[in-house]
């Protein structure tokens, strides 16, 4: 018996995709995925029994109607996942990132009172949080700042959090979770942290630059979204937080799980925030992301001591040992093919 419809944007996605593998953990759940018509990562196994895709796209309202109408004759508690999101490492003003983080969430809120969705999920970001000076711990906002935030994707992840937080006096149930840098396996399109690894076990990372950042893993992160889906409290944020390490730290932990050779070698900071502009003109012109850029360098070194405390108390938000989500990465990394053993 179905007891729950999943409703989920971004479904094939790093996150997305682990969520939905959470999710279909219970019998009692089905899931709906809006991905876009060309999206070519919809093998999901055996899992696909339960998972209907619907192509469409968030900027377009009647893909939503069409995706939060699927399934609408059972009669369960729907939940929306919102996924879907445009990620930069950029400072500069993108407007893309703004039309797919804001107004295509704007979209999403509207469709889900059309729809009487019984719950709102909405993935933000840490990088939507005015963050005090180090050491003080970094803790959810009520209301965010976009103002006082740099760098495009965390201005537009404040707009639309607030938008989100509005509808909570809308009569609709909204809960914002904000992960903080992600990594872990069934990741295919490769995000940031994941493909460091990925490089160092290759040989392909003989130097890194200094400073660190908080690494969760994208399992925790994902049951974190299905506890909020049934403790997270109306019109409240949950930091999703993992480890706080330097890069150096990150990579003995890889090098003690792969027993890859130790990279020591770091760049200080102000050297690759000169030659960040020739990197990304290189990633522009060979239609690539790079993996570091000047604004990204600025975010290793800022306040990265956030604190889960309110998603342990209120949801039972547990993440687990760096090592053991280094671990399955990397076995899962070998057994994808992305990498060799030495």
């Amino acid at each position: 018996m179905i007891n729950t419809i999943a409703y989920i944007t971004g479904g094939t996605g790093h996150l997305g995709r682990n969520l939905i593998m959470e999710l279909l953990e219970k019998e009692d759940v089905f899931v709906v995925a809006m991905v876009l018509k060309n999206d070519n990562h919809r093998d999901f196994g055996k899992l696909n029994e339960r998972i209907l895709f619907i192509d469409g796209d968030i900027s377009n309202p009647k893909s939503i109607d069409e995706f939060l109408s699927a399934k609408s004759d059972i009669k369960a508690r729907r939940v929306l996942y919102h996924v879907a999101g445009k990620i930069s490492i950029m400072k500069k003003n993108d407007p893309s990132v703004f039309k797919v983080n804001v107004d295509g969430t704007k979209n999403m809120l509207d469709g889900a009172i059309r729809h009487h969705i019984d719950k709102f999920i909405y993935v933000s970001s840490v990088d939507a949080i005015n963050k005090p000076s180090k050491p003080n711990k970094v803790v959810e906002e009520e209301r965010f700042s976009p103002e006082k935030i740099e760098g495009v994707y965390g201005q537009s992840k404040a707009i639309a959090s607030n938008l989100v937080l509005d509808y909570a006096s809308k009569g609709l149930d909204v809960t914002i979770v904000q992960p903080t840098a992600i990594m872990g396996p069934n990741d295919a399109f490769g995000g940031p942290i994941n493909t460091a690894i990925r490089k160092y076990l290759n040989h392909q990372l003989k130097v890194v630059v200094k400073g660190g950042y908080d690494i969760v893993d994208v399992r925790d992160v994902a049951k974190g979204m299905i506890l909020a889906s049934t403790k997270g409290k109306n019109g409240k944020c949950y930091i999703l937080s993992g480890t706080g390490v330097t890069i150096l730290e990150l990579l003995d932990v890889a090098h003690q799980v792969s027993g890859v050779k130790k990279t020591k070698a770091t760049i200080p900071h102000f050297i690759v925030k000169m030659v960040s502009p020739l990197l990304e003109l290189h990633a522009r012109l060979h239609h690539k992301k790079p993996l570091f850029t000047g604004f990204s360098m600025d975010c290793l070194n800022e306040n990265s001591n956030y604190s889960c405390e309110r998603a342990k108390k209120d949801l039972g938000y547990q993440p687990r040992p760096l090592k053991e989500t280094m671990q399955d990465t990397i076995d899962w990394m070998y057994k994808e093919g992305l990498a060799k053993k030495s």
